[in-house]
């Protein structure tokens, strides 16, 4: 049920840090939801479209230009997707991420969002949701909202939504003025931009299918979950109110402990952490409740000190992480961004994944020589490319979400967040408090790291916390 206002026509071309994230193979963000009640598949198609109407980019397909510029509309926009399944059991849903993590969207036909209905043959009062998200329209908070908003609307009766204005988004409006550019990489972006229009190329849909399907063949997805118990929960948010240290900071530290425990051999590659950190308090613009993508990166090197205990090891990472988080150092970097050539944007994900393409595939050519190519574009993606590659770990921590249990006859009872998985990362950790209880998910590749060594890191790291 919606309140007060019709739905409004749209079209915008995407930012530059949404445009990053377009064309890169794989990056679908995931939200798996349990309920207590009985969901019909009308019932859920009616949530669907109130949720689309509060939220504009809901409503959007992406098309682009003569130019390849890509652009959000609504104008002619098909439905969101939505199956209906039967699970034999709740650990169906690992295989079901790991398919829909290689699944392509329709960028042009519908929506970049999908929601997955489960149902179990013999209990008819419990229902599982997935909800599917390509990262370039949403962050993990902003699915956070979508689910409550999605829960509002099926109830009976549902809830009115009201319809936000679109999302303030990353973008030179949205940053704050006195935040000062990198005055060398503003110089370098100058450069490169030049030399681009000397040895400038454009890519179309079959080299980005080309792209998907050589990731797809490649890439092996995998996922390790964690549910921390309401009491451990509890205890670890007391210690750390106490503390006066942040979650973020007492996960980040037992992740830092169990993998110094487990990967000994790697002692110095294990230093530089990444966190992702919500840009809505630092950022200007409509940007409260909305949906779109407001995710900032955050890096920080730490070694854990086995002489020292926990708490100690966590009070000195929290120092370090308190000086990271100025506005300035958060924005400044992404503020510079902004100034690459958008095609420069787009190339990104060919330039690094191109060997990824079989030889037998169209533009199988084309994508291995661009890939091959010297030039000032290949030492930029380089340097970026090795400095990800220095994190072995990437948290993003939605926090605790409180938003009501009970809608209607329905019970809210889990929420889990599955972050996209990343080559560039060797731990990717998703984490989400609701209900009292902390989940964490753990995506990894093994082809980059065995599957039991992650297994082990996490337990420890949760055995760690439970102390």
């Amino acid at each position: 049920m919606i309140e007060n206002k019709k739905n409004y026509e749209y079209t915008r071309e995407l930012f530059m840090r949404e445009r990053a994230y377009y064309r890169i193979p794989g990056v679908n963000v995931f939200f798996h939801l349990k309920i207590r009640g009985q969901i019909q598949e009308n019932q859920m198609k009616l949530g669907i479209k109130a949720v689309q109407a509060r939220h504009v980019l809901l409503r959007c397909k992406i098309i682009e230009d003569e130019q390849f510029n890509p652009y959000f509309t609504t104008e002619s926009c098909g439905e969101i997707e939505l199956k209906s399944i039967i699970l034999k059991e709740s650990n169906d849903w690992f295989g079901i991420m790991a398919k829909e993590s290689i699944t392509p969207f329709e960028f042009d036909k519908r929506p970049l969002i999908r929601f997955i209905l489960g149902t179990k043959k013999d209990i008819s009062n419990e229902t599982e949701i997935l909800i599917v998200c390509h990262h370039c329209i949403c962050d993990g908070l902003s699915l956070g909202f979508l689910t409550r908003d999605l829960m509002q609307s099926l109830a009976i009766p549902p809830h009115p939504l009201e319809i936000l204005a679109p999302p303030a988004g990353i973008n030179i409006h949205s940053i704050p003025e006195e935040i000062k550019p990198q005055r060398l990489l503003a110089l370098l972006i100058k450069k490169m931009n030049k030399k681009w229009q000397t040895q400038r190329i454009q890519f179309d849909q079959e080299d980005f299918r080309n792209l998907f399907d050589g990731f797809a063949r490649k890439y092996n997805p995998s996922i390790i979950y964690c549910q921390v118990p309401k009491d451990i929960t509890k205890k670890i948010i007391r210690r750390s109110k106490k503390e006066g240290i942040t979650i973020n900071t007492v996960i980040l530290t037992a992740i830092q402990f169990a993998s110094s425990q487990i990967q000994r051999e790697r002692k110095k590659s294990l230093r530089e952490v990444t966190m992702a950190v919500g840009g809505r308090h630092i950022l200007q613009g409509n940007l409260k409740e909305t949906f779109g993508f407001h995710a900032i990166s955050l890096k920080a090197k730490f070694r854990y000190e086995n002489k020292k205990d926990f708490w100690d090891n966590a009070r000195i990472f929290h120092r370090i992480l308190q000086k990271k988080y100025d506005p300035q150092n958060l924005l400044s970097v992404m503020k510079t961004s902004i100034k690459i050539n958008p095609e420069i944007a787009d190339a990104m994900p060919y330039k690094i994944l191109s060997s990824t393409v079989p030889s037998g595939y169209s533009r199988y050519e084309k994508l291995s020589s661009f890939g091959k190519r010297k030039d000032l574009f290949s030492k930029f993606i380089k340097k970026s490319i090795t400095k990800s590659l220095g994190a072995h770990l990437i948290l993003t921590n939605i926090g605790n979400l409180d938003f009501q249990v009970h809608y209607g006859d329905l019970e809210l009872e889990e929420i889990s967040f599955i972050p996209p998985p990343s080559d560039a990362f060797e731990k990717i950790l998703g984490v989400v408090t609701f209900n009292g209880k902390m989940n964490l998910c753990l995506r990894f590749s093994e082809s980059n790291v065995n599957r039991s060594i992650i297994k082990d890191i996490l337990n420890l790291a949760v055995v760690k916390l439970a102390e």
